[in-house]
């Protein structure tokens, strides 16, 4: 695959060498989706006191 600039032809510049046509557009294995079940819990961790804390007294610090 080459890629050229439409206003000068001799501008051609290889993007893959000795690669099928195929290869470039087929997904690799690893590319499948994760089942839903299987995928890590997004949801936030609730706060310890101890962070709850730290959090009032630097929001405290700042001054509006």
């Amino acid at each position: 695959m080459t890629l050229v600039h439409a206003q000068e032809p001799e501008s051609r510049h290889i993007l893959f060498d000795q690669v099928a046509y195929n290869d470039l557009f087929v997904e690799p294995e690893s590319a499948a989706e994760i089942p839903p079940e299987a995928q890590p819990n997004d949801k936030p961790k609730g706060l310890t006191t101890e962070e709850k804390q730290r959090f009032e007294s630097l929001m405290l610090d700042w001054s509006l």
